[in-house]
């Protein structure tokens, strides 16, 4: 038997921000959550939740199951694992609807957007950048020519 608790599950509740950037950004210390207070928008525009509570449920409960079943792999150990069947039983569900500090931005280049996301406790920053296959492979041959020159070094002593 496997049991777990779960407190202070964090979910995107934004249509507007890429889950994979915010998982990336990395999560929040709610322990250092302080009460509302209207001056700590000012000068900000924050964005009202674009998914209903049903929905923000449905999230966290993909990612609590995700979760449980890397525990129980865990537990089981093996090289080899497939989960059968599995029973999970939610109980004293509670939701909190908090402004978690986030600034977001974007920049266009090359007539493409990239975004990017700065976590506002931790400065934690994670985004999208252009990528030039040119560059890649360049560096890829340059390493790969090293690594083959080091070789020649050392195998002629």
């Amino acid at each position: 038997m496997y049991s777990n608790f779960f407190d202070d599950v964090q979910v995107n509740v934004s249509k507007n921000i890429d889950d994979d950037l915010v998982k990336k950004m990395g999560g929040y210390n709610l322990g250092k959550l302080l009460p509302y207070k209207a001056e700590y928008m000012s000068g900000f525009i924050a964005e009202k939740y674009s998914l209903s509570l049903n929905d923000g449920w449905y999230k966290a409960k993909m990612d609590i199951d995700d979760r449980i079943d890397n525990g129980i792999r865990r537990q089981v150990g093996g090289d080899e694992f497939r989960l059968l069947n599995k029973s999970t039983d939610y109980g004293e569900i509670k939701y909190k609807h908090v402004l978690l500090p986030m600034w977001m931005s974007a920049y266009k280049f090359k007539k493409k957007i990239y975004k990017f996301l700065v976590n506002g406790q931790t400065g934690k920053v994670s985004g999208e950048y252009p990528k030039s296959p040119i560059k890649i492979a360049g560096v890829v041959l340059t390493v790969l020519l090293l690594g083959f020159l080091i070789y020649l070094l050392i195998s002629n002593r």
